[in-house]
């Protein structure tokens, strides 16, 4: 059972839409502060750098008072640190839930690093206690992934954290990589794993569809059918061994048959998201449709060309361009309710924005603001003429 209670999230969820039309100007200024007035909660929240300032902060006291009590009690067997592991994250769990109810925090960043860690020490306590019981190879990984993806469930249950739900999806999905079978079959467990969570989240999201939940749930779908194309084309995860240790040892059925379907999801799913008018199932077919085109060669053991990225970037363009004309060249600017123009700042904006501005500081050099004054060296002449007096000599 969620610790919030669903109309202040309801709250929470309008307030971000009303700020969002603000932005965008279907609202005024006054009216848009006159809306989230009637929208106050009770619950506390802060804004997402002391998030993160706050987070760093709760994970330095769970990490400090684990360390603490292993030097303090001098605890090294292996079954006393799994237990330890345990009962830390179940203390850190209750804690989390007692900034909640105690203190009505909501996305406050300390009640998050203790349910985050809670995941970690409890799936890295039960992998020692299986590890210490005698138990090798695989079965230790395979109980910490199970317990972390069952733990991750329950918070996301108890507090709503979306990452949280991804964790356990992945958790889970990784769980089949750890059962001793083959690789072949551990890529079909792992993807029918997959495809059973995406199948949940996409029912439970059409029942929700007009709630705030419905966002969550379509996020956990497209993650999930995201996460079963990752799987499934070979080439994508396992392409950087390839290259270095060469062709793993797959099956001649199953790698023609892993081909065929990177072909067919992001068909099936680009159906499905326009039938929808799923946003964020968009987003990842689209995703998905452009790992298939840039791994098609060598799936099929073409050679690559250095000029492979230009030619698959200008068809990038050519079909982003080739759309949105398309769509534009309607009546009444779109088609089936799709329009290329916007019509709010939505979050994908903001992240276009995020990842243009991380590009940019990832460049391998700094280019020269206009206000800089270029360097001069000694007896190269002055910067305005006359014969070198403005240099240094």
């Amino acid at each position: 059972m969620n610790l919030y209670a669903i109309a202040d999230e309801e709250r929470i969820h309008a307030a971000a839409q009303i700020r969002e039309w603000t932005r965008s100007g279907l609202l005024d200024a006054s009216q848009g502060a006159a809306i989230e007035t009637a929208l106050h909660t009770d619950l506390k929240r802060t804004n997402r750098y002391l998030r993160v300032a706050l987070f760093i902060f709760g994970t330095i006291v769970v990490v400090a008072a684990f360390g603490f009590w292993m030097v303090a009690f001098g605890v090294s067997r292996e079954s006393v640190v799994g237990w330890s592991a345990i009962v830390a994250g179940v203390v850190s769990c209750v804690l989390a839930q007692l900034l909640v109810v105690q203190f009505q925090l909501y996305r406050f960043g300390v009640e998050e690093a203790f349910a985050v860690w809670s995941v970690a020490l409890v799936a890295v306590g039960a992998g020692l206690l299986t590890s210490s019981g005698g138990n090798g190879g695989d079965l230790p990984t395979l109980v910490a992934c199970v317990t972390a993806a069952i733990a991750s469930a329950f918070v996301f249950v108890q507090f709503g954290y979306l990452y949280a739900a991804f964790a356990a999806a992945a958790c889970a999905a990784l769980s089949a990589f750890n059962l001793g079978l083959s690789r072949d079959a551990e890529r079909i467990v792992s993807a029918c794993v997959l495809l059973v969570i995406f199948t949940v989240a996409r029912t439970v999201r059409r029942t929700h569809d007009q709630s705030f939940r419905g966002d969550d749930y379509g996020a956990i779908e497209s993650l999930a059918w995201l996460g079963l194309y990752a799987v499934l084309n070979l080439q994508l995860s396992l392409g950087f061994i390839w290259y270095s240790r060469g062709r793993p040892d797959f099956s001649s059925t199953f790698y023609w048959s892993t081909y065929a379907a990177i072909w067919l999801l992001p068909a099936i799913g680009l159906a499905l998201a326009v039938r929808d008018r799923h946003r964020m199932m968009l987003w990842a077919n689209t995703i998905m449709v452009a790992a298939t085109l840039a791994t098609n060669k060598p799936y099929l053991g073409w050679n690559r060309q250095t000029w492979d990225p230009i030619l698959f970037g200008i068809l990038l363009v050519a079909v982003a361009t080739g759309v949105r004309r398309w769509l534009l060249r309607a009546s009444d600017g779109h088609r089936g309710g799709f329009t290329p123009l916007p019509l709010v700042v939505s979050a994908d904006r903001q992240v276009l924005d995020v990842l243009g501005t991380l590009a940019v500081a990832a460049q391998p050099f700094a280019p020269r603001m206009p206000g800089e004054t270029p360097a001069v060296e000694p007896g190269r002449g002055g910067r305005s003429g006359g014969g070198g007096g403005g240099a240094d000599f």
